[in-house]
């Protein structure tokens, strides 16, 4: 059996909970065969193949890192993260280097969108950072970012563009009127329970909330002028002001909603103006996306010379020994594992995902999660990988 989970925390507490009970069943059995056999599995207990998926992965290498060409050395050497964000920033500088060096246009228009200082650098080094650590949580990081650069095309309308950017941008907007809606249905509740009499107040936001489930239809048809039409329209019935100066919680659910409107009025720009702005993005997003390679393949250099690695090379690697000489590693670990038990598999991203499909057979693994409870977004862990299984 294999059990993953996500924090060593974690995985100590199984190992603890097993002791405890082979522990018990040890004390309660009167059979001596029984007794032996759990004796045993208690002396294994220390070497099961229970561990977070890092260290699952850590094994994986040492014990295979000659099938990719790593040396011994390197995969005993991890990075803490001080040690790591020294390389990240002596790389980042050298991928800066290079550009300020050159000069170009595209490198030019980028800084200035970060920032009217050429010389402040701090926002962009932040993005590609960013960017670089979204593309490690793919399992192929070099051409998940060159795919990007290809979303950002010349379209004439908002249903021609690619879907994973147009599925984001209308779910973006259902999030969004969702939370609107709540706004609106709040101030309608309090109106009614506490201002009856005020009846031209209630037709106000009944108006009002009852223009709402249009702008839900408008986004299930992608129809983004038409969401942007009937959202303007809405914002021009204003929401009445409090029957009760002394009211404050009526004053700021009134605040909240005209804030929500000022702040999508502000970014409900045209479509064509949209389509203009995707058209216009691709070359200083190419310079990005450049950069990013280049910064990554600075960090990687740095650690090949420095004979080290960190946690993300643990699972891209694991993926390159497990895929390599027609998958013959991953074959071995599917024969050896009858069961691969992976908890909190809300928090998995597409590498942890894509390296346990390697390893699994048919029907093999136990997944336990909850999305509702997924905290590691700041990690690029990916709930849609649980909810598209339920």
């Amino acid at each position: 059996i294999l059990a993953m989970t996500f924090t060593e925390a974690a995985a100590n507490e199984m190992k603890k909970r097993l002791a405890f009970e082979l522990d018990k069943r040890l004390s309660q059995s009167t059979n001596e065969t029984e007794k032996q056999y759990i004796a045993n599995q208690l002396s294994a207990l220390q070497t099961a193949h229970i561990s977070t998926i890092h260290s699952f992965c850590l094994s994986i290498l040492q014990e295979h890192y000659y099938t990719i060409g790593l040396s011994a050395n390197m995969v005993t050497h991890i990075l803490d993260d001080a040690q790591a964000n020294a390389y990240k920033k002596r790389a980042l500088q050298k991928a800066f280097d290079h550009q300020y060096q050159t000069m170009d246009h595209a490198f030019v228009r980028l800084t200035m969108m970060f920032s009217p200082r050429a010389e402040n650098d701090t926002q962009l080094s932040k993005a590609i950072i960013a960017l670089a650590s979204l593309a490690n949580a793919k399992s192929d990081p070099q051409s998940w970012l060159s795919d990007c650069l290809h979303h950002y095309q010349d379209y004439t309308s908002i249903k021609d563009v690619p879907k994973p950017i147009k599925t984001l941008f209308f779910h973006d907007l259902s999030i969004q009127t969702k939370l609107y809606q709540e706004a609106c249905d709040a101030l309608f509740n309090h109106i009614h329970i506490h201002y009856q009499d005020k009846t031209k107040k209630l037709e106000s936001m009944q108006q009002k909330c009852d223009a709402i489930p249009p702008l839900q239809d408008a986004i299930h048809e992608e129809n983004y002028n038409e969401f942007r039409q009937r959202f303007i329209a809405l914002c021009h019935i204003v929401p009445p002001t409090s029957p009760d100066k002394s009211d404050t919680s009526y004053d700021a659910m009134r605040k909240t909603i005209i804030t929500m409107e000022d702040t999508w009025l502000e970014r409900l720009y045209e479509e064509s103006i949209l389509l203009h702005d995707i058209k216009e993005l691709k070359e200083p997003l190419r310079k990005l996306i450049d950069m990013c390679k280049h910064y990554l393949q600075e960090f990687a250099d740095i650690k090949r010379k420095q004979e080290c690695i960190d946690f993300d090379d643990m699972e891209h690697f694991s993926l390159r020994i497990l895929k390599a000489n027609d998958h013959e590693i991953a074959k071995q670990y599917q024969e050896l594992f009858d069961e691969i038990m992976v908890d909190e598999f809300q928090d998995s991203n597409d590498v942890q995902q894509e390296l346990i499909q390697l390893i699994c057979r048919d029907n093999n693994v136990f997944r336990v999660g909850d999305i509702k409870q997924s905290i590691y977004g700041f990690r690029h862990a990916k709930p849609k990988l649980m909810r598209d299984m339920i």
